[in-house]
């Protein structure tokens, strides 16, 4: 893969070096999150992690670590939390600091794995899967005060993954499917949304009957603070599967609670083959891509307020020499972007906003006095905080091995200022 800090940036300077490929300044730090105690390690390397999503204020990550199995040694993932080892929050009451496993469901005599992909604003409800032979059926959970609970399924259904969660976490969006394969492109899913009640959460399927298209499935990718707005896409199962036949869209809550649909358009206005990675917290900025891979563009699509319809998509741009992108996520008022561009040579992950334009967050990171430690490079950009304080993605350590990594930039008062910073990299 190819290193972009390589190239734009040939050394860290104003920084003080520390474990897990930190780098720090007065106000901004980039670090590895580690690994479980006993991960999956390749020969002679250390971790295998991610992190995939970040708390309103960046205090905060999820994703997953491996860890040891009694059945399966090393080869277990794990949903984890993290926060910084010495300054942050326990990500829940009572848990050490840094890196901590969430658990799974777990069938018996059987070994099992989970998966956390989405963070509450709050910081205090994650949500993802689990899974465990012998039926290797996803089951969408959320993890509260370090408890993990099973999120209903409709009736009928048997698997489902748990994507995105509004500001409190009383609201989860993704989908469940009764297919008998449902990982396979044709798998027929259905559009979900949990919401909390007394004793659990309650589950209501989202309609896929987008006029204009012959859409029989649907899946919810994003869910706005307050839960007025969830990006997601339908598609078609019998015309290929979601890569060949999916459409963009949003379902929007009406006055009575009810949720209608709206088609996001492409840039010339019709609707075309996109993907909603995700939705402001405003509700005002969808973020994804248009197009189909390995040709999509970065895009996002926006609205003036939320009684108006969504404009056409937008490009964000392309790095120098990319050949497709996307946007993963956005701030809370939309206005800072991340995602990556895919070049020849592998990803470089961009920071978008309306000042810069797309540039490579490096060369951000860097106009902000930080980089990663040496031998570390950027796979990956997955998630920004909703104060834009907070980027957390993939990156390759300087052992070579995949990892989780936070970066972050900014004061209480100001967190979003490093994204304005304009000076050139040194």
């Amino acid at each position: 893969m190819k290193s972009s800090t390589a190239s734009l940036v040939p050394f860290v300077f104003g920084l003080v070096a520390c474990a897990s490929g930190c780098a720090t300044t007065d106000r901004c730090w980039f670090q590895g999150i580690g690994d479980l105690p006993g991960g999956y390690s390749y020969p002679g390397q250390s971790s295998l992690s991610s992190a995939d999503d970040v708390s309103g204020d960046g205090a905060k990550v999820v994703g997953y670590g491996t860890g040891d199995d009694v059945l399966v040694p090393n080869e277990i993932k794990e949903a984890v939390g993290w926060t910084r080892p010495l300054y942050g929050p326990p990500f829940f009451p009572g848990s050490p600091k840094g890196i901590v496993a969430l658990g799974y469901l777990a069938t018996p005599g059987n070994p099992a794995e989970s998966y956390a992909g989405a963070l509450s604003e709050d910081g205090l409800v994650a949500a993802g899967y689990s899974t465990s032979p012998p039926s290797n059926k996803d089951r969408p959970v959320c993890w509260t005060s370090g408890l993990i609970d099973e999120l209903t399924l409709p009736q009928g259904d048997d698997d489902g993954q748990a994507i995105d969660a509004s500001f409190d976490g009383s609201r989860i969006v993704g989908f469940t499917t009764a297919d008998p394969l449902p990982k396979s492109e044709n798998s027929l899913r259905r559009a979900a949304l949990w919401t909390r009640f007394a004793g659990g959460y309650d589950v209501l399927a989202l309609p896929h009957a987008l006029p204009g298209t012959s859409a029989n499935a649907a899946q919810a990718h994003g869910i706005s603070r307050h839960a007025g707005a969830i990006a997601g896409i339908v598609y078609d199962t019998t015309a290929g599967g979601r890569g060949s036949a999916f459409w963009p869209c949003v379902w929007k809550e009406d006055a009575g609670g009810a949720y209608v649909m709206e088609a996001l358009l492409g840039p010339s206005g019709s609707l075309e083959n996109a993907w909603p990675s995700e939705i402001s917290g405003d509700g005002l900025v969808v973020v994804g891509s248009v197009g189909v891979y390995p040709a999509n563009r970065a895009c996002r699509w926006v609205r003036a307020s939320t009684s108006t319809p969504f404009g056409n998509a937008e490009l964000l741009g392309a790095l120098p020499g990319s050949t497709s992108g996307y946007a993963s996520s956005a701030s809370a008022d939309g206005q800072a972007i991340v995602g990556l561009c895919v070049d020849p040579e592998g990803t470089v992950p961009f920071l978008w906003d309306p000042t810069h334009g797309m540039r490579p967050l490096v060369q951000a990171m860097a106009a902000a006095g930080v980089l990663p430690a040496k031998g570390w490079r950027l796979e990956s950009a997955i998630s920004i905080s909703a104060d834009a304080s907070t980027v957390v993605g993939g990156c390759i350590s300087d052992l070579g091995n995949p990892e989780g990594y936070v970066f972050h930039c900014g004061s209480r008062e100001d967190p979003a200022a490093w994204i304005r910073a304009s000076q050139a990299p040194r």
